[in-house]
């Protein structure tokens, strides 16, 4: 609403006070501009807004009510003062579970810096294991050992990463086959301690490649200082997370 609109209601809208003195609606403008909470803005010739003053210091004698002068609410402002841009982009779906010679397709979504979905333009596909057209269609080799592979898409100078599982069908015995034929008993162990830092390598260049196993049994535990009111909401998010993905969230501070 231009500058001049707003101190015209008050005069003749019945559900807003009168106002006793017209420098008011002046005052007010520029207390909320100088908070940040207005911004004041023209418009150009074709129509677009510019930004003229948002959070900074504005006497409210230079304040002008015109039809061309308008008030923004404040995150309106700031598209103006910062224009949206990619900040961030994510492929969907996250992970997938497949079998050798199944296809999947992603897509890649978005992001600008205040949270609101944003056009990607064009977007280069990769992978690790099995191919991806430049439309983002992925298919796993039809004579894959299955493990955990990876698919990146790169748009605008970010990138980001969905996992995908391959699992081999399960093999079938026949009664009274060779012995031969039957599993090993042996298994591979170990047990050791893993920084936090290099807990997604520990992932990628040791779990994966027995994540088609079947057998595979992972233990984990973790323990964190946590202190106070903060310790408390960051056990009622642990737990959140671990009921998120079907986990026991017997999650204990003390």
């Amino acid at each position: 609403m231009s500058t001049k609109g707003v101190r015209d209601a008050f005069f003749s809208s019945p559900q807003l006070p009168r106002l006793l003195d017209a420098d008011a609606i002046k005052r007010t403008i520029a207390d909320g501009v100088s908070r940040g909470t207005l911004g004041c803005a023209t418009k150009d010739a074709s129509g677009q807004f510019k930004l003229s003053y948002f959070n900074e210091s504005l006497n409210e004698a230079d304040v002008d009510i015109a039809d061309d002068v308008f008030l923004l609410k404040a995150e309106d402002a700031q598209k103006l003062l910062e224009p949206p841009r990619l900040d961030r982009i994510s492929v969907r779906p996250g992970d997938v579970v497949l079998k050798p010679g199944e296809q999947a397709s992603f897509s890649c979504d978005g992001i600008d810096q205040y949270g609101q979905p944003f056009a990607v333009g064009s977007t280069k596909w990769s992978t690790t294991g099995g191919s991806i057209t430049d439309d983002g269609l992925y298919e796993v080799d039809k004579d894959s050992s299955g493990g955990l592979f990876t698919v990146k898409a790169e748009a605008g100078g970010l990138e980001s990463i969905a996992e995908i599982r391959v699992k081999l069908p399960s093999k079938e015995y026949d009664d009274g086959g060779d012995d031969d034929q039957s599993p090993t008993s042996k298994s591979i162990h170990w047990h050791g301690e893993v920084p936090p830092q290099k807990w997604t390598n520990f992932y990628t260049k040791v779990l994966s490649r027995f994540a088609s196993a079947e057998g595979l049994k992972l233990n984990v535990s973790f323990e964190v200082p946590a202190e106070g009111e903060q310790g408390k909401a960051k056990a009622d998010e642990a737990r959140s997370g671990l009921k998120e993905l079907g986990l026991d969230d017997d999650v204990r501070l003390g």
